[in-house]
């Protein structure tokens, strides 16, 4: 490898007379090493050559705006229940709650866990147990019904940590109902016909 030094009192130039750059590579060249030394020998062989740019995110080596965004998004890990989150009819400062939960940007179980709190989570699995299990014409009414609950759990919590009330599972049952039939009114016919079908049964 070419130490520091040389590489910060050398210019371009100076490398490039005479191949004094070859003359800077000290220590044992591996495979690697050797590659790259035929690559930029063969680049400084004619300098006379034009230099030709080209956009490693593209297969026509063009650039383009789209392709410049979507490189940012490299090595990211894809969430592959997204749908569920935004296309569900829900309020959006509701979607926006989840999605933040999900990213690990609230103080929810999981991440309370990470300091040693308790964290049951058998309520998460039986979520996504109903949701894989429920009939495809249910699913978008239970994502609704889904997000409204975390939403109204999440306020009650809140109310209890900063307004000192004590929690009640029937206050919470209460707050869903009464935001449930908004929803409904507002035009969630999904959550409608979930609602309907959960009356018939008796829930």
């Amino acid at each position: 490898a070419i130490s520091k030094r040389a590489r910060n009192q050398c210019t371009v130039f100076q490398a490039l007379t005479n191949r004094r750059w070859v003359k800077d590579i000290r220590g044992a060249l591996t495979v690697q090493v050797l590659v790259e030394y035929v690559k930029v020998w063969e680049m400084v062989d004619d300098p006379g050559v034009p230099d030709h740019f080209r956009w490693r995110f593209t297969q026509s080596g063009q650039y383009s705006c789209k392709s410049a965004y979507q490189s940012f998004f490299l090595g990211t890990v894809k969430f592959g229940s997204w749908k569920r989150i935004w296309k569900s009819w829900a309020l959006l400062r509701c979607k926006f709650f989840i999605w933040l939960a999900i990213k690990n940007r609230c103080w929810t179980a999981d991440r309370l866990a990470k300091r040693g709190l308790l964290h049951p989570n058998a309520v998460f699995k039986l979520v996504v147990r109903a949701v894989s299990r429920a009939p495809k014409e249910l699913k978008k009414g239970l994502n609704s019904l889904i997000i409204l609950v975390a939403w109204e759990v999440w306020k009650h919590r809140i109310a209890c940590v900063f307004e000192e009330i004590r929690p009640c599972v029937s206050v919470i049952c209460q707050e869903i109902e009464k935001e449930g039939s908004l929803w409904c009114l507002a035009g969630n016919s999904a959550l409608s016909s979930l609602r309907a079908r959960m009356g018939r049964l008796g829930l």
